[in-house]
C-alpha cells in the first residue's frame, strides 16, 4: 500500500493586517496528487491563503511545512522552493510582450532552449484553446483570454504544485469544461497537486477531492468529495 506524502502541512497559521487576522487556520494537510478546493465568499481569506502557500506572503505566526521541510521565511533558498510551486493570480499579470513571450518567460529564466520553449508553449496554448494566438499582444487580450494565457504560462513550467485563484472566473462558460478537464489530466498524467479557490460550489464538487470551506479566514469544514 502506497503512503500519501504531505505536500503541505499548515499548523496554527495566522496572517494579520493592521492587527486584524484575515486568515487563522489551525491545521491543513494537503497530500500529493490531491485536488483541493478552497471555497468561500469574497473576503474569506482565500487569496491570502494561496499567497502564503506560494511563499509570497509571510505568515504573521504559525508553521508551514512543504514537502516535509519546515519553512523559515528568512531562508536564502526560498526562491528554489518557489520554482516547485506556481500561482496563477486573479486578475493575471500580463507582461508587455506577445502571448508567446509571456508563456515562455519562466522557461527563459530556467535557461530552457529556444526551440523547446516554443514547442512547450505552443502545446500549452493549444490545451487552453489559444492556438494561433502566439504573436498577439498579451495586453490587448480579453480578461478570459488573459486568464488562459496565465494558465498556459503555468503549465509549461510543470510545477509540483499548481495554485489557482478562481481559475475560470473570467472564462466563457463554453470553455470551462475544457479547462476543468485539463486540470484533472494534470493530476492523473503528471502527479500535480492542485489547490484552487472558487466561489462556485458546483465547480468545487466537480473537481476537488476535498473542499475546505473558509469563512472569515477560518475553516468551517474540511470534507472529502466522492467524484464520479
Amino acid at each position: 500500500m502506497n503512503t500519501v506524502r504531505n505536500v503541505y502541512r499548515l499548523k496554527r497559521l495566522v496572517k494579520q493586517y493592521d492587527g486584524f487576522p484575515v486568515v487563522s487556520v489551525d491545521n491543513i494537510d494537503i497530500g500529493e496528487n490531491e485536488i483541493v478546493a478552497v471555497f468561500g465568499p469574497n473576503g474569506s481569506g482565500k487569496t491570502t491563503l494561496l499567497n502564503m502557500m506560494a511563499f509570497l506572503d509571510v505568515p504573521s505566526s504559525g508553521e508551514m511545512q512543504f514537502q516535509g521541510h519546515t519553512l523559515s521565511w528568512a531562508e536564502t533558498n526560498l526562491h528554489l522552493l518557489r520554482r516547485r510551486v506556481t500561482l496563477v493570480t486573479r486578475p493575471p499579470t500580463m507582461f508587455n510582450a506577445s502571448v508567446l513571450g509571456n508563456v515562455t518567460y519562466g522557461l527563459r529564466l530556467r535557461n530552457v532552449g529556444r526551440s523547446e520553449r516554443h514547442a512547450r508553449a505552443r502545446r500549452a496554448l493549444e490545451k487552453v484553446g489559444l492556438q494561433g494566438f502566439e504573436h498577439r499582444s498579451a495586453r490587448k487580450l480579453s480578461s478570459g483570454e488573459s486568464q488562459r494565457v496565465a494558465l498556459a504560462r503555468a503549465l509549461v513550467l510543470k510545477p509540483n504544485v499548481l495554485l489557482l485563484d478562481e481559475p475560470t472566473s473570467a472564462i466563457h462558460s463554453d470553455l470551462v469544461p475544457q479547462i476543468e478537464a485539463l486540470l484533472l489530466d494534470l493530476v492523473s498524467d503528471n502527479g500535480t497537486t492542485i489547490v484552487f479557490s472558487t466561489l462556485d460550489p458546483a465547480q468545487a464538487e466537480r473537481l476537488a477531492d476535498r473542499i475546505i470551506d473558509l469563512r472569515d479566514g477560518k475553516i468551517e469544514r474540511d470534507r472529502t468529495v466522492q467524484r464520479a
